[in-house]
């Protein structure tokens, strides 16, 4: 083979090509850096792009929700306008009644002063016509007009008495009306109140303790079943003033607010404390009905006593007879 000839040795080649990388790589070193300072600057661009974003999302948020509220505000503006133009149009039906109530009791007012006018206008007739039939006692003719002038006077005070009457009436059948309904109310209170100390003595059943005791009243009972009766009588009392007045408790367990409540108001109290009372009124029932089977098997065994007893003493009787005799 034949050798290249070249007028440049190899390694002065070799050094001038690696001169040549190493400016070509200050170049690229530069070039990276100003790529890198620009994918900061981008980055941070981002980034506050971002952050506006989030601040216009928070925004669109709060304006929705103000949205809401004004939409919410509107409707309630829009109802209260409805009601007011109610209110408006009931206050000028309420005035218009006013004032022909008002018209009313003018023309009543008038017509009572036009009546009690005409009312002392006959007597004053009266009076004058009783003091000409006085004196005129002995004429006939004079008899015949006064008799006449006392018919039509006595027509005229009936017809003014009937009008004053009527007035009266009207005035007196509300406050009638009013007193029958307010008596009807406790009526109704009062047996309804009884009908719920019924039903809760029947749930006890304390009807027949009180049958029980119904005749043991005299005064020759027994002084322990008179103690019975006058407790059964108490319990029978307490029992219908529980069942008369029981109390709405509200379920909600909220607190209203976030306030501070009170455990006598809370629900769980309200129930348990209704139940206690009723679960201590069942307990005594149930002593008392002990106490009266306890008692109604009381004279059976004194019967039963007192015939041992008197079979005794007639054997012992016996006994010292025939001794006597023997």
């Amino acid at each position: 083979m034949d050798k290249i000839a070249t007028g440049v040795a190899p390694w002065i080649q070799r050094a001038s090509d690696m001169k040549a990388e190493v400016v070509v790589s200050h170049d690229m070193e530069r070039k990276l850096q100003q790529h890198s300072d620009e994918i900061l600057k981008l980055i941070k661009d981002l980034k506050l792009k971002d952050q506006a974003l989030q601040e216009s999302t928070v925004k669109v948020e709060l304006l929705e929700k103000r949205m809401v509220t004004v939409k919410k505000q509107a409707e309630q503006i829009a109802t209260l306008e409805e009601t007011l133009q109610k209110s408006q149009t009931q206050e000028h039906m309420y005035a218009e009644a006013i004032e022909n109530l008002q018209a009313e009791y003018d023309s009543l007012e008038h017509e009572n002063t036009r009546l009690k006018k005409a009312a002392a206008a006959q007597e004053a007739k009266l009076q004058l016509s009783t003091s000409e039939s006085s004196n005129n006692k002995n004429q006939a003719n004079g008899k015949k007009e006064t008799s006449d002038d006392d018919s039509s006077l006595f027509n005229e005070g009936e017809d003014a008495t009937t009008g004053t009457t009527t007035i009266a009436n009207g005035a007196y059948d509300g406050a009638g009306q009013v007193e029958a309904l307010k008596s009807a109310i406790r009526y109704l209170k009062a047996e309804n109140a009884h009908l719920k100390s019924r039903d809760l003595a029947s749930t006890l059943k304390l009807d027949t303790t009180t049958e029980l005791l119904a005749p043991n009243n005299t005064k020759t009972a027994h002084p322990e079943l008179r103690t019975v009766a006058i407790e059964t009588r108490v319990l029978i009392k307490e029992m219908r003033t529980a069942g008369a007045s029981p109390k709405v408790v509200a379920l909600n367990a909220d607190r209203r607010g976030g306030k501070w409540q009170s455990q006598k108001k809370t629900p769980d109290y309200q129930y348990q404390t209704q139940q206690s009372v009723l679960y201590t009124l069942k307990q005594r029932s149930d002593k008392l009905r002990h106490r009266m089977d306890e008692l109604q098997l009381q004279p059976a065994a004194a019967r039963k006593d007192s015939v041992a007893n008197n079979s005794y003493h007639h054997n012992i009787k016996v006994n010292k007879q025939t001794k006597r005799q023997q």
